[in-house]
Order: C-alpha cells, then sequence, then structure tokens
C-alpha cells in the first residue's frame, strides 16, 4: 500500500504499488465479531500511476439521468 484516507465512516480508499485505487468498507451488519473486523472491496479502479497519498477536497452529490443520488467523493491524487 501506498496510500490510504477515509472517505466515511465504514468506506476507505487505498492505493497500491501496482498503480491501482480501491475502495473496501466494513460489514456493519455482520453477525461476528470477525466478519465485522473485515474489510469487504467495494470498488478497484487501475490509475495507472503511481499515488502517494489522497488529500481530501469536497462531497457533493451528482444526479444520474434517472435522478438517482450518485455520491461522489472528490480527492487530489498526488502522482509521482
Amino acid at each position: 500500500m501506498s496510500a490510504v484516507a477515509i472517505l466515511e465512516e465504514d468506506v476507505f480508499i487505498g492505493a497500491e504499488n501496482n498503480y491501482n485505487i480501491f475502495t473496501v468498507r466494513r460489514n456493519v451488519d455482520a453477525t461476528t465479531d470477525e466478519e465485522r473486523a473485515r474489510l469487504e472491496p467495494a470498488g478497484c479502479f487501475h490509475l495507472g500511476e503511481f499515488v502517494n497519498r489522497f488529500r481530501h477536497g469536497t462531497k457533493k452529490i451528482l444526479y444520474a439521468t434517472l435522478n438517482t443520488p450518485i455520491y461522489s467523493m472528490h480527492l487530489q491524487v498526488l502522482l509521482l
């Protein structure tokens, strides 16, 4: 891992040495402590650049054509 940041209380974003960024989330609805301690993959993206760190920006809601809210976190990504 080369960078990590907290997006929401139970959602995290990370970057790895293979030029990928990914998000994981805690399963707060799990029945056992072991399951709640695990992070489940939520999304991944091959960026193609090495990420050194994440810097928080603003959070806003975007609306798709079907008027469904899509939450997006704007992060500044510092590339080497």
